[in-house]
């Protein structure tokens, strides 16, 4: 697998989520169960926001949206963080995402730059062709 990753400034990007938390062996069904939880605001792109925790991550996701807003219901207004983040973009099927956390991870050690805890990943919209799914990653940096 080759896997192009840059480090650069990136800004925050408002977000409708849902939060909830997972175990490291069962992030896939949280996430998808906080998606819905959030539902639909608007047309941006969905968006997942993992703060690691001994037992597994705390997960914020729903979807991206044009500005702030005030929280309702199970409904939280949060933004992806701010800062020099490792970035990275991957195409195909979800479950071929792994390797390329693992990609970032290495890199960071081997660049001597060090993690600062939040991750997160923008999703294309759903295409039933799993080959054309893109998923962006992002590992915020100290």
């Amino acid at each position: 697998m080759t896997t192009e990753i840059a480090v650069m400034e990136v800004r925050a990007q408002s977000a409708a989520v849902a939060r909830g938390q997972a175990k490291w062996d069962n992030i896939p069904p949280v996430l998808i169960g906080l998606m819905n939880l959030a539902g639909h605001h608007g047309e941006g792109l969905q968006v997942a926001i993992y703060y690691p925790m001994p037992d597994g991550p705390m997960i914020e996701a729903g979807v991206l949206v044009p500005k702030p807003f005030e929280d309702h219901d199970s409904v939280f207004c949060s933004a992806t963080p701010e800062g020099l983040a490792a970035v990275t973009s991957y195409t195909g099927p979800y479950r071929g995402i792994p390797p390329v956390h693992r990609a970032i991870h290495k890199l960071a050690k081997d660049h001597g730059h060090t993690l600062a805890g939040p991750n997160w990943e923008i999703y294309s919209h759903w295409d039933e062709d799993e080959n054309k799914l893109r998923t962006d990653i992002y590992y915020l940096l100290k």
